[in-house]
């Protein structure tokens, strides 16, 4: 399915992209911090250990900066079917195992010194802490070479500039949009929180009628009429800064057609978490329908099972129109969907995010993978090339 939308003239990107070890690191230098700072240093020993962690840290967090936009462009090329970098994944997938047992690891730390007394506990603590961070620097700085020729070798050609595909005008709104709804999120003092983004949107919304093999598919309207709400939401429990969204879509009868009295309106809710992948076209030839519908139109790759032990019968397609044709809201919801969705898998507003982060879901993968396996030498293979501090 994913083939047959890729190679009809699809703009595509991938959301499927989680910055594992940016995150583990985020939260394991933390600990770290607020666990050397319970220790007492009383003497001039300690005071230059701890300022070698300091440095340490900085030194990680530097490196993981760098190579995870790197990890992040090789996963899309993975997920795109290109199976010879599962290896170079698996070694970063070990790295973040490593950085997550740094927490385990100084949870032992604290069990085994209780007894004894504060020097030799400090001593031995922070000896640990160095050791744990060295090992981590060292595994990033043996794969560095891997992830390098991984990205030369795959075809990618991705700059930090915005995509001519992306109208500035659109992007502003959309940021605009994404900003006004996280200041009113944090201002909402409620343990459950629900903040709706100043926003309806229009669709016709299409599903799947059929499917020949990797042939054809064709599309049937499913609500002629449906306004469109995005909702950022909290539960009781989640932290404060936690980005979680879903996508309402609301059938109207109020669209000019007849409606049998014993009729409801329906409605469908979308996680943006579950969606995995986006398609847009210009031409609504895209969905195969029997009528002359030629306007843009956006296709929802949808997985319901939200990745976890996923079958092709968890995966749904969803397809969007504009309801008024005069109108441009797709185009904007598609951007404002790719800037949510970063801002989900990053953990973090859309301005605290790097340009180059920024330019992955911004980019269309068609452009981005070449045939030539050509690759354009970015900011993020020169800063790659020096990770070595």
């Amino acid at each position: 399915m994913d083939e047959i939308l890729s190679k009809a003239g699809s703009q595509v990107v991938s959301f499927a992209i989680r910055s594992s070890i940016t995150l583990a690191s985020s939260y394991v230098l933390k600990k770290v911090s607020n666990f050397v700072q319970e220790l007492p240093t009383e003497n001039r020993e300690d005071e230059v250990k701890v300022k070698k962690i300091n440095r340490l840290k900085r030194q990680l967090e530097n490196k993981i900066i760098i190579v995870s936009n790197a990890i992040d462009l090789i996963k899309i090329v993975a997920f795109n079917g290109n199976n010879n970098l599962n290896g170079i994944i698996q070694l970063t997938q070990d790295i973040k195992l490593e950085i997550d047992s740094i927490d385990d690891k100084l949870n032992d730390l604290q069990e085994k010194n209780s007894a004894r007394n504060e020097y030799d506990k400090n001593k031995s603590v922070l000896d640990k802490v160095i050791e744990y961070i060295e090992d981590v620097i060292e595994r990033l700085d043996e794969i560095t070479p891997f992830i390098n020729l991984s990205l030369n070798t795959s075809g990618i050609n991705l700059n930090s500039a915005i995509p001519n595909n992306i109208s500035p005008n659109l992007l502003l709104n959309a940021s605009n949009l994404i900003s006004i709804n996280n200041e009113e999120y944090r201002k909402d003092d409620k343990d459950a929180k629900k903040c709706s983004l100043k926003k309806i949107f229009e669709f016709t919304i299409y599903t799947v009628f059929y499917k020949i093999q990797l042939k054809k598919v064709v599309w049937k309207e499913d609500y002629n009429k449906s306004q469109a709400e995005i909702i950022r939401y909290s539960e009781k429990d989640d932290e404060e800064n936690t980005y979680k969204y879903n996508i309402v879509f609301k059938e109207s009868f109020d669209d000019d057609r007849y409606h049998d009295e014993e009729e409801e309106e329906r409605e469908i809710t979308i996680n943006l978490n579950n969606v995995i992948k986006i398609f847009y076209s210009y031409s609504g030839n895209l969905l195969n329908l029997e009528s002359d519908f030629d306007e843009p139109v956006l296709i929802l790759k949808v997985d319901n099972n939200g990745m976890k032990k996923t079958s092709t019968q968890d995966i749904v397609y969803y397809g969007l129109g504009n309801f008024n044709k005069a109108d441009n809201s797709i185009k904007l919801f598609e951007i404002v969907t790719r800037l949510l969705s970063l801002q989900v898998n990053e953990g973090k507003d859309i301005f605290d995010i790097t340009d180059e982060k920024l330019a992955l879901y911004l980019n269309d993968e068609n452009k981005m993978m070449n045939n030539d396996n050509s690759v354009d030498e970015d900011e993020t293979l020169g800063k790659l090339r020096e990770v070595s501090i």
